[in-house]
């Protein structure tokens, strides 16, 4: 099963059908070009671009190449005579006084310098370095030069550094209100793009007196001039286009009898003013639509705050968004309203879907129980802005500067009041000192605190380094160790157990293999010069030779032993037809021996060559 996943997994992944093995364009098309190559591209080019891709135009005194590098000269220029003034420009520039030409490659040694004698001091200076003792370099550096035979000595490898060794060597720890460098570009959640503002927010948020004063300026510059009053004021845009915004404008003439109700869309534009240079913003009516055209409202949900609504008008749709809820809900609340009051009650009524009807019937009727002079003062909004007189400012200033002397005048008046009051105050400082006296001795303790905090940490720190440092040691020591440990049974084994009888063959065959894997065991370069393991290794290097050396003796002997008595049993056979006696019993005896022969061959073939040629030796006087 696991070797099916492998291979389905390890196969090539297969091309899609539309693949091309090569692109037979330098066009970036998806399509083969057609094989046409009765003609080349033809460039769609202005007449300029024409003009400006010709090669430039040889010169009409222009001639081709001479057909030969000597060509004739006249007589009159060879019999001419140049001026003073061409003999003056023609003459090479002289080199400057200070001017030296350059040194020869080979430099002449004078006698003199070959004969001088140098001084002591620079016969000293001149004397390569000398050691008392050289310590050499290395046989098997792995560096070409300038590494020392000298190895580093037990007692440094065995030294322990002390507690304040240890304690400098520690990196140093970040403080606890460390933050690293924040992304300069962070991923916003979808929950956090799509999240839509409570009403309570919305309503905080609204600036109040700048949508005041828009609708001050929208009535002054579009409805004043056609005698309508502004009821509704909703900041919105258009649905799957650029944002660009505009105002929806509820109004009603009550010029007219009845009053003519009207939904405009109002946009910002900009005007020259004086100077071309100069502009301001002011605001147009683009479009309108009569009330009684408008068939149907949807405010898209009422269970959730949805900044989308659609107005039905008898010629169209217009889907809009709004600039919050809460203007959304206040222009729909204020339709409710207009549609219920000024349209005749034979009309047909737009009908108003996804809403809460209950407010809106309930705001409707608290309007109705109000007194009220007449229906235009229903419909004012409470939030209107109105400029303020230049008469009003001055009664205000006036009645602020009046106020203000009452208070003095007051305070002046009651004088033991004011000292009761100062003493109150003084009483309150005293405290305010006393208090910020025991919140500084809170802070250094609270410092002390903390700066003893913060050694415990660094401590627990380092504790905690030294631990995980002391596991890692302990780990890779007990590796090394298991893989060079060899029981003492197999070291005697492979020292004095004989090589006679099939257990015992047995048994240092095994001992072998295990003497081999503990030599071919592979460790990193900083634990292989590690002085133990390499005496280690030492060790069974000679505990390998000397096996090898006595497993070499015993089947030579035994060769020697094996040969002499095939000589003994020809030379009985001399007058018998079968001379030669059967090898079979030597090749049993010599059997067993087949592992501990590859063993000598991996791990000493010139001992295994010296057996081989004794062995041929030895059997070369049977035949």
């Amino acid at each position: 099963m696991d070797e099916d996943r492998i291979s389905r997994l390890s196969s090539a992944k297969r091309l899609s059908a539309s693949f091309s093995e090569d692109r037979r364009s330098i066009y970036w098309d998806n399509g083969v070009p057609r094989k046409d190559f009765s003609r080349t591209t033809s460039f769609a080019v202005t007449e300029r671009q024409a003009n400006l891709a010709n090669h430039k135009r040889a010169h009409s005194a222009y001639t081709s190449d001479r057909p030969s590098p000597i060509w004739p000269i006249s007589k009159a220029a060879l019999q001419t005579s140049p001026t003073p003034r061409c003999l003056e420009l023609s003459t090479h520039k002289q080199l400057p006084s200070t001017y030296q030409p350059c040194k020869e490659v080979m430099t002449n040694i004078p006698a003199s310098a070959l004969r001088a004698t140098p001084s002591p001091r620079v016969a000293q200076l001149s004397a390569h370095k000398t050691f008392s003792s050289s310590p050499g370099v290395k046989a098997n550096s792995e560096w070409d030069w300038g590494e020392w035979s000298l190895d580093i000595s037990a007692a440094a490898k065995k030294a322990e550094p002390s507690a304040r060794v240890l304690q400098l060597s520690m990196s140093k720890v970040p403080p606890t209100q460390y933050r690293p460098c924040r992304e300069v570009r962070w991923p916003v959640l979808p929950a956090t793009r799509s999240y839509v503002a409570t009403e309570s927010l919305q309503k905080l948020a609204q600036p109040t007196f700048l949508m005041a004063a828009i609708r001050h300026i929208i009535q002054k510059e579009v409805f004043d001039p056609i005698d309508e009053s502004i009821q509704g004021l909703v900041n919105v845009t258009k649905t799957r286009k650029k944002k660009k915004f505009s105002f929806l404008c509820l109004s009603v003439n009550f010029q007219e009898k009845p009053p003519e109700a009207y939904i405009s869309r109002v946009k910002t534009v900009e005007r020259k003013v004086g100077d071309k240079s100069d502009s301001r913003e002011s605001y147009r009516r683009v479009k309108y639509w009569p009330l009684p055209e408008l068939q149907r409202v949807d405010g898209k949900s009422v269970d959730t705050d949805v900044l989308e609504f659609d107005l039905h008008f008898d010629k169209g749709v217009f889907k809009w968004i709004a600039n919050n809820v809460m203007e959304k809900k206040n222009f729909i609340a204020c339709l409710y309203k207009v549609v219920h009051k000024f349209m005749q009650s034979g009309g047909k009524k737009p009908v108003f879907v996804n809403v809460d009807e209950e407010k809106l019937k309930e705001s409707l009727a608290a309007s109705n129980a109000g007194n009220v002079e007449d229906q235009e003062a229903v419909l004012v909004q409470q939030d209107e802005y109105q400029e303020i007189t230049a008469k009003e400012e001055e009664d205000l200033e006036s009645e602020l500067t009046q106020l203000d002397d009452a208070i003095i005048h007051s305070l002046l008046g009651s004088e033991e009041q004011a000292l009761e009051l100062i003493k109150y105050v003084d009483h309150t400082l005293d405290a305010v000192n006393s208090l910020e006296n025991r919140l500084s001795v809170y802070d250094e303790l609270l410092s002390s605190v903390r700066s003893t905090m913060q050694q415990l940490s660094q401590q627990y720190n380092g504790i905690e380094v030294e631990h995980a440092n002391l596991r890692a040691l302990y780990s890779e020591v007990e590796d090394i160790v298991t893989k060079l440990d060899l029981s003492p049974r197999i070291e005697d084994i492979l020292k004095s157990s004989s090589l006679s009888g099939s257990s015992r063959i047995s048994d240092c065959t095994k001992a072998a293999r295990d003497l081999q894997k503990a030599m071919n065991e592979e460790f990193s370069q900083g634990v292989s010069i590690l002085q133990a393991v390499s005496d280690q290794k030492q060790r069974f290097s000679g505990l390998s030779f000397e096996f090898s050396k006595r497993l070499s003796n015993h089947l030579c002997g035994l060769f020697t032993t094996k040969s002499e008595q095939m000589l003994v049993d020809l030379r009985s056979k001399a007058g018998s037809a079968d001379i030669i006696s059967p090898h079979k019993d030597v090749h049993a005896e010599l059997k067993p021996y087949t592992e501990l022969m590859l063993w000598l061959k991996e791990c000493n073939p010139s001992v295994f060559g010296s057996v081989l040629e004794a062995y041929v030796k030895s059997y070369n006087r049977v035949l």
